[in-house]
């Protein structure tokens, strides 16, 4: 269930008298006990980053002790679940020396800034990877200023054997290609045969395919058989090599070219690295020690041993009286002759028969029903219909007659946020809170919407204003559940990430496949901003990922979910998450039906931070699109035909446009595959069709992009004088589709 629907069901069942009751847990406590609770959390919070988690864990029990029974306590009783886990496998857990976990001697190692010097010779070299060609590869890869040094006793005779070292896997932002550099150390000058042969000293790049030399000395200054030492000094900016510190030459190199290091020198005796290198290779290697740890303790651990009973105590909700009026959840008090009516219009909210509520509301504004009342329920039917303006202006009418309307206030709130007026949505539910704060359904909605709107700081301060006025409830502790989620992520053994331009990609498969992820998606997030909008490129909000090793893992992260999100597909190869703003893929056994669903739930990432609230059928049928890809002259080609949907149709047919067009979520997905297909044969329709249908496209591309709620947009660019033609039009295409 999307939010809107799942907020329109609460609505109407607190109208109905059905809704959830506030859960007390005292008469809510001073701001003194408040504030000092919270200094407590942090006090732990910064004594578990110290990595004190013996220290942290004492302390948080005796806070939760000074704090019995407090509801301010309870509301973050998810937070403290977590971190209680942490702390307790932390403080039992033994911490690996990295010096042992390596086979090269560790000299250095700083795990936060990733700087290392490490040494190695042929007895050590375990940790280096030999690729079939020879080259030895180190396990780590480079993130900034780095040293290598190759020693030996006798430098290679022959040309063939000139040692090399590789540098690079990084790609240049400006030439938009992958980079790498050569360091051809070469030979001097020896007889062979009657010939005189040698190999210059080189520097080279490769922009892609394409080699570029940077540098060369003709005549090598090493010694053949002689006692050597190597040396290349990457700096951000620069590659400097020598043999015996007699340079061979200097060459540029753009800062963001780090990437992977390797060499090949025949009878080398020692290799010493020094620098900055990324540090998920040694804690990776501390995490397979610390999982097995983590797996005992997960079998062992039991919360009632760590934590306090009180603090999962919800209380008991008082029962609902037989007979109860509606009255009291209302804008104001219905006669008894208008009930009826009332009633009709719930039963067709529910059937999700929206022009059946207007019908009602105008009979009941004929009858003399109260204006707020009537204005009410066009509001929500508005809201449903994605008519957003206009349902803001009924809800203003309804608020005009009655100003102190708790449900009226909190859907004029979710309104706002869908409008984009996220500041004004906060200020609106604070007033809606302040008009029936013993409800925990406005704190509810209120956190939920802030959370869709990726404002996470304002949704959990709505979690605790809950709890500290003394209100509980089970979707607030689900809420409270989903933060700790979208701010720490999964809870795995081992955590691998790379960060790409705008993609920050989490997994415990292993980097290689999170590099690979981040390739996909900033492929198609190129062709996401030249054929949809422009979102500006923020460092500080890269789109997360979280990649998952199986679908065990991946459907156990989500199922808390399900009560905002709804049941995810029993099947499904991933999601991507509005609620958490994070992109969610399990390791599929077919990796090209990996990478379609990294592309397809990308989009969905992707447009939910372009377009808050865009028409379903929009979304899936260009997530769709974008699945499969064929790369042509460097670049990705979108708009492949899906044969399987083209079949799908042929036998199942089309759902007129003017009912396909505006119905709901919960319709659109009711009938599986079909939507999809048909979502995405319009799609194609007017991205590949004639001009006219082309022109459509741009102008719903351009107009959702402004102020205008999306089904206004929809209704003005597709108006129903149009929509027969683009049915007749839509089967043509189809059957065009199949030959």
């Amino acid at each position: 269930m999307s939010m809107r629907r799942w907020a329109a069901a609460v609505i109407v069942a607190l109208a109905l008298g059905l809704g959830p009751s506030a859960t007390r847990a005292g008469d809510g406590p001073s701001g003194g006990d408040v504030d000092a609770f919270e200094k407590g959390m942090t006090r732990v919070a910064c004594l578990y980053e110290r990595g004190r988690a013996e220290a942290a864990l004492k302390a948080l029990q005796a806070l939760l002790e000074e704090h019995v029974g407090q509801p301010y306590a309870r509301g973050r009783r998810a937070e403290i679940e977590d971190l209680a886990q942490r702390l307790s496998f932390r403080a039992g857990a033994v911490l690996p020396e990295p010096k042992t976990l390596v086979s090269g001697k560790l000299l250095k190692w700083d795990a936060r800034s990733g700087k290392i010097k490490i040494e190695y010779t042929p007895k050590t070299r375990a940790d280096l990877e030999r690729s079939k060609d020879g080259v030895w590869y180190f396990p780590m890869d480079l993130r900034g200023p780095t040293t290598i040094e190759i020693e030996g006793s006798s430098y290679p005779m022959k040309t063939d054997d000139s040692p090399v070292i590789y540098l690079g896997g990084g790609h240049n932002e400006k030439k938009s290609v992958e980079q790498s550099f050569m360091i051809i150390f070469g030979t001097p000058p020896y007889g062979e045969g009657t010939n005189e042969v040698w190999m210059p000293a080189r520097i080279l790049r490769y922009d892609g395919e394409k080699r570029v030399p940077l540098c060369k000395k003709d005549i090598s200054p090493a010694k053949r058989g002689k006692p050597y030492k190597l040396k290349l000094k990457i700096s951000k900016t620069s590659l400097q090599a020598s043999i015996n510190n007699k340079s061979i030459g200097k060459a540029k190199k753009s800062r963001d070219i780090w990437g992977y290091l390797g060499f090949e020198c025949m009878g080398w005796e020692q290799v010493t690295i020094s620098g900055e290198v990324e540090s998920s290779w040694i804690q990776s290697k501390i995490d397979v020690a610390l999982a097995e740890q983590r797996e005992t303790f997960d079998q062992s651990y039991d919360r009632s041993k760590v934590l306090p009973d009180w603090l999962f105590e919800a209380g008991t909700a008082p029962a609902a009286k037989a007979g109860d009026e509606p009255a009291d959840d209302l804008p104001e008090r219905l006669a008894q002759a208008h009930w009826p009516k009332l009633k009709q219009a719930y039963d067709a909210i529910e059937a999700e028969d929206y022009a059946r509520v207007l019908e009602v509301a105008a009979k009941m504004r004929k009858d003399g029903a109260p204006e707020s009342i009537c204005a009410y329920l066009e509001a929500l039917a508005k809201d449903e219909l994605g008519l957003l303006g206009e349902a803001l202006a009924c809800v203003d009418r309804c608020l005009k007659a009655a100003p102190c309307f708790a449900d009226g206030l909190l859907l004029r709130a979710s309104l706002l946020r869908r409008l984009g007026r996220t500041a004004e949505s906060a200020q609106a539910f604070h007033a809606g809170i302040a008009a029936g704060s013993k409800r925990t359904y406005a704190y509810e909605l209120a956190a939920l919407t802030m959370m869709f709107a990726g404002k996470l700081k304002e949704a959990r301060g709505f979690v605790r204003l809950a709890a500290r006025n003394g209100l509980l409830s089970e979707r607030l502790d689900l809420l409270g559940g989903a933060l700790v989620k979208a701010e720490k992520g999964p809870t795995w053994a081992r955590t691998y990430e790379h960060k790409s331009t705008n993609y920050h990609v989490l997994s415990d498969i292993d980097k290689k496949t999170c590099i690979q992820a981040s390739k996909i998606l900033e492929e198609a997030f190129t062709s996401y901003r030249v054929h949809i909008g422009w979102v500006s490129r923020d460092r500080s909000r890269l789109f997360k990922v979280y990649l998952f090793g199986g679908q065990t893992g991946f459907l156990k992260y989500q199922e808390d979910l399900q009560q905002p999100m709804g049941s995810p597909a029993e099947h499904a190869a991933g999601l991507y998450s509005p609620l958490l703003k994070q992109l969610l893929i399990w390791n599929l056994p077919s990796r090209d039906e990996m990478h379609a669903t990294i592309r397809h739930e990308g989009f969905h990432q992707y447009l939910d931070r372009f377009l808050p609230d865009p028409p379903t059928w929009f979304n899936e049928g260009l997530a769709v699109y974008h699945e499969d890809a064929e790369k042509k002259a460097g670049h990705l080609v979108f708009g492949q035909i899906q044969r399987e949907y083209v079949k799908l149709l042929k036998e199942k047919g089309l759902v007129p446009l003017e009912e396909f067009l505006v119905q709901s979520n919960r319709k659109f997905y009711e009938p599986g595959q079909l939507s999809y297909a048909q979502a995405w044969a319009f799609i194609h329709m007017l991205r590949h069709g004639s001009a006219a249908h082309k022109k459509l496209f741009k102008q719903l591309v351009k107009q959702l992009q402004s102020d205008d709620p999306s089904g206004e947009v929809i209704a003005r660019v597709l108006p129903e004088t149009l929509l027969d033609s683009l049915d007749r039009d839509l089967a043509a295409y189809v059957e065009t589709l199949a030959r």
